[in-house]
């Protein structure tokens, strides 16, 4: 808008100044360079090389003319309007550039970041492939002995110690399952939860009524691996602390959000619970932390809970990239 104002100027100028300057070549010679300053270095330059050339066409006037007023005053306006179209152009060229430059660096920053968790997936791989190889072998071979002594000499407390291998055994493995890397970013929203259910299932010998639908995408990696997390927090607090016979997660599309409900049947909370987007304090430690951190990036939670009749809890996950 502001550069066609100038352009109108500019050929106001050039009409009022075509009645002193007789001869047209002149003008043909300062309009290839105003073509070619506007193509090169944009539509501000170019209204600011038309300005200065109708400003110069003036002076040339005078000089050969003698002086007149209306001359001077389009002189002068013309160097003053030519001039600040060279500003604007200047700062618009700069303007261009930072954008580029900033482009370049949250290219670079996305570069940096993928490669930390490349790092990162590639660190967590390798500490569990040592641990699956070496400590978790050893472990086996030591059971086995344990086993075979056990079975020769008939000692009831090798009993306890049998069942102490195998314990740190389960654990070992539970441990090495959790540091291995998942493909979060590649994983569907239904497949990431339903690996959270199988988790539990697993660790606690427990059966999870699991609805989970066709559900879009939600956020980045680190949101999906929240979601992630905290389902599986919650599902272990319902399996371990609350002692559930029945526990069920469905997950349903609401509008542009993706409800997640987890409900059991157990001892529930010290006391009765009703709250929303809040932290508990009477729940634990660690899902606070994640419930917290949820709340942080945008995500919504409803927990309600009475003593000796469950627990439900809600979450609430913007679907796309809203969440971040």
């Amino acid at each position: 808008m502001a550069c066609g104002i100038t352009v109108l100027f500019v050929l106001i100028f050039s009409l009022r100044l075509s009645i002193y300057i007789p001869n047209d070549g002149i003008g043909a010679l300062f309009t290839l360079p105003i073509a070619l300053t506007a193509l090169r270095f944009g539509p501000w330059w170019g209204a600011a090389a038309a300005m200065l050339a109708v400003g110069l066409f003036a002076i040339w006037a005078v000089r050969t003319n003698g002086p007149d007023p209306n001359l001077v005053t389009i002189a002068s306006r013309a160097v003053v309007f030519g001039t600040i179209g060279w500003g604007l152009g200047y700062f618009e060229r700069v303007r261009e550039r930072m954008i580029v430059e900033r482009d370049i660096q949250r290219q670079h920053i996305e570069s940096l970041l993928s490669e930390l968790g490349t790092a990162r997936a590639e660190e967590r791989a390798r500490i569990a492939s040592e641990l699956h190889d070496f400590v978790l072998q050893q472990l086996l071979v030591s059971l086995m002995h344990v086993e075979q002594v056990r079975t020769a000499l008939s000692d009831p407390s090798l009993a306890r110690i049998d069942q102490h291998v195998r314990d740190a055994t389960a654990s070992l493995r539970r441990i090495i399952d959790g540091i291995q890397p998942m493909d979060i970013d590649h994983m569907a929203t239904a497949g990431l939860l339903e690996h959270a259910v199988a988790w539990i299932e697993r660790d606690f010998s427990i059966d999870i009524a699991a609805d989970l639908g066709a559900l879009p995408e939600i956020g980045p990696g680190n949101v999906r691996l929240l979601v992630f997390r905290l389902t599986m927090e919650s599902l272990r607090n319902a399996a371990k602390h609350a002692f559930a016979d029945a526990i069920s997660v469905v997950a349903v599309q609401r509008g542009d959000v993706i409800r997640i409900r987890i409900e059991d049947d157990g001892i529930g909370l010290s006391e009765p619970v009703d709250v929303q987007d809040s932290v508990i304090r009477s729940y634990g430690t660690g899902f606070n932390l994640l419930l917290d951190r949820f709340l942080a990036l945008g995500g919504h939670s409803a927990v309600r809970s009475v003593p000796g009749a469950g627990t439900v809890i809600e979450l609430d996950v913007p679907v796309g990239s809203t969440m971040s």
